[in-house]
């Protein structure tokens, strides 16, 4: 069903403004000029909304939003998360703030990858991950054990590498659990775990345990 044109007599300065705003609680972050209803837009370039507007940054000057020319493509989320990817492959883990692009970061700040997101630290839980302070419990070894003895009571198993929480897998990477443990593997050895390799019944065996 071809959705139904509105009149160009609709699109009066309410009505832009409120499909401007439906379009911000929408997409939280501020619409692309391509976004809008065309309807709209060519309202405000006919200068039917303010006869001293020309175009689209007018109409944001006007309502105090940055213009889009100065954002360049840092307006677009994907392009955000897209340079996040690239450092994180890059450097091998999460990159701090001040290793983005300047563009990337600034567009966290003001709210245009997602209005929920209003700095570095919202950009990573909104993703999942850690922020530096919250990474530092893991630098206490009983946090660690305390999540692996909660994965393997929940698992009723060994839980697998990629299931242990990322800060405590970083800790036993980086030696910061113990100086002689390098991976996961050492961890399981240190704890007297023979692995899976070594011992097909281990997973059997500690189901066992946990029933008795």
């Amino acid at each position: 069903m071809t959705k139904k044109i509105k009149p160009a007599n609709y699109w009066t300065p309410k009505n832009i403004d409120r499909a401007f705003d439906d379009l911000v609680e929408q997409l939280r972050r501020i619409p692309l000029q391509d976004e809008l209803p065309i309807g709209a837009l060519n309202a405000i370039r006919d200068r039917r909304y303010n006869s001293n507007f020309k175009g689209y940054n007018d109409y944001l000057k006007h309502w105090k939003f940055k213009l889009n020319k100065v954002w360049g493509k840092w307006d677009n989320p994907k392009n955000v998360d897209e340079s996040f990817d690239d450092l994180v492959e890059t450097l091998g883990r999460v990159p701090k703030a001040k290793e983005l692009p300047r563009g990337a970061f600034e567009a966290m700040i003001d709210g245009r990858y997602l209005l929920d997101v209003k700095g570095y630290n919202d950009y990573l839980r909104h993703w999942g991950l850690e922020v530096n302070h919250e990474m530092k419990k893991w630098d206490n070894p009983n946090i660690v054990d305390e999540s692996f003895d909660s994965l393997t009571e929940t698992l009723r198993r060994i839980p697998k590498y990629d299931e242990m929480p990322r800060g405590a897998r970083n800790s036993i990477e980086d030696r910061r659990y113990h100086p002689n443990v390098k991976g996961y593997n050492d961890y399981l050895r240190h704890w007297g775990f023979k692995l899976n390799r070594e011992h097909k019944d281990l997973n059997g065996l500690i189901q066992r345990l946990l029933e008795d």
